[in-house]
């Protein structure tokens, strides 16, 4: 294993949760290699990417947004909300990352580095043995 790969499947085990996904993998990855706050990883991997998951499938063109909470099921309309709710705290910040709550409130950012390289099949399948 590369030092790299050891970086993620510890991050991943310090994560806890089981096994993840290959997007879960690929996403702790692209953080750990573009630099990212640990803190702005894990926030991302455990909380907006489901909030985002859940409402990908109310996006519809053209619709106001009292027309998609009136369609959302309860978790939708919880993660549109919160979600409202993360846009309104992080006010007029312009980051290219999801920032985790606390570094929003401290203004607290880097700029990431490009993530030009990701884990191969391979390499995830190696990461998801270690983690089994």
């Amino acid at each position: 294993m590369t030092s790299h790969e050891r970086a993620v499947v510890s991050f991943l085990r310090r994560m806890g949760g089981g096994c993840p996904d290959d997007g879960t993998i690929y996403n702790v990855d692209c953080g750990i290699h573009s630099g990212l706050p640990r803190c702005c990883i894990l926030f991302f991997v455990k909380v907006w990417d489901r909030w985002a998951l859940s409402v990908a499938s109310l996006r519809v063109h053209g619709e106001t947004r009292q027309q998609l909470l009136a369609r959302a099921d309860v978790q939708q309309k919880e993660a549109l909300l919160a979600m409202d709710s993360y846009r309104e705290m992080l006010g007029d910040l312009r980051v290219r990352y999801i920032l985790c709550p606390r570094c929003v409130l401290d203004r607290s950012f880097v700029v990431p580095r490009r993530c030009s390289r990701h884990l191969t099949t391979r390499a995830r399948a190696r990461v998801r043995r270690q983690l089994a």
